[in-house]
């Protein structure tokens, strides 16, 4: 069993003729978002094998990262990540800051992304440590969207859609709809590049996710790609860097008590906006999935949240 790490069944309100899954409340009171149901499996997992230590990694941003200091400070672990660049934001100094005051042990990749898998190997060699993969998104960290899909079973939507990084939450959803016998399909907003790889590791973590569910099923990954849609054409000049449309978006679901980020939510709203004009014939609703912690990165924030992080970390946060 996962650990209890949120508060589920998460709520279902409107906005602007969406339906949406306020996946942000996941644990009011403390962080949010779609790393809690991923988590969840991930360190029990970590407990259940004895380890004492996760290992993960991500943009210099990363709310995954974050979300892993936070509930694997809460739940004994230590936690070390490497980061990689991430266009700067006064958002994204927040995250890093807040990441720190969890007191993860931050590595700086050395040359992007091509010098992270020595630098993880070096962390990785320690006794007693997990490795965390990006975004959660491993078959077993996914396992927590697949569950997730049972709560939205009464909605009866069209289609869901969510943003689409490291791709847990689409692949898991897109199972977890089969196996609920829901009717939608699931719209994964691509926000991560490359374009010509991210569309194939998520359908690669469908497979892999559905052995992992039902290792004797022949048609549940099947069944599930043909539900899932990789939408490409909402990510703009790349990962981190904001949109007009994405913008726009924002500033309409402020009005509605929503909150997003340029880098994942904003992206994903603006499409699942433009959905519910094209689903109106099928009287059937959209259902945008927000992933997005409803507490701000700065509600973790201590004295041992460094004031010039932005100079610290100076290669990690080129400017936007």
């Amino acid at each position: 069993m996962p650990l209890p790490l949120g508060q589920f069944p998460t709520r279902v309100t409107g906005a602007g003729g969406l339906l949406v899954k306020r996946d942000d409340e996941a644990n009011l009171g403390g962080y949010g978002g779609n790393k809690v149901r991923k988590l969840s499996y991930l360190l029990e997992d970590a407990r259940a094998r004895g380890l004492h230590r996760l290992v993960t990694l991500g943009a210099a941003g990363s709310h995954h990262v974050l979300a892993t200091a936070y509930y694997g400070r809460r739940e004994g672990f230590e936690v070390a990540a490497v980061l990689v660049p991430q266009p700067r934001t006064d958002h994204v100094v927040e995250t890093l800051r807040a990441t720190l005051a969890q007191g993860a042990l931050i590595t700086p990749a050395r040359f992007g992304w091509a010098g992270v898998p020595l630098q993880l190997a070096s962390l990785l060699a320690g006794p007693g440590t997990s490795f965390i993969a990006t975004g959660g998104s491993s078959p077993l960290g996914t396992r927590g969207y697949v569950d997730a899909a049972a709560e939205i079973a009464g909605e009866d939507p069209s289609e869901v859609v969510c943003a689409l990084g490291s791709g847990g939450t689409a692949a898991g959803l897109a199972i977890g709809a089969v196996l609920q016998g829901l009717a939608c399909t699931v719209h994964g907003v691509l926000v991560a590049d490359p374009k010509s790889v991210v569309p194939w590791l998520t359908r690669r973590l469908v497979e892999r996710t559905a052995r992992l569910v039902d290792p004797h099923s022949r048609t549940l990954a099947r069944e599930a790609l043909k539900k899932l849609v990789i939408v490409t054409d909402e990510l703009g000049r790349g990962y981190g860097y904001p949109t007009a449309r994405g913008d726009a978006a924002t500033e309409r679901a402020a009005a509605a008590g929503i909150t997003l980020d340029g880098t994942y939510t904003a992206k994903a709203y603006a499409y699942a906006e433009d959905r519910v004009r094209r689903a109106a014939a099928t009287a059937r609703p959209v259902l945008y999935w927000h992933t997005l912690s409803s507490s701000p990165p700065d509600a973790f924030l201590d004295d041992r949240a460094a004031d010039n992080v932005a100079d610290i970390y100076a290669p990690l946060l080129p400017s936007a």
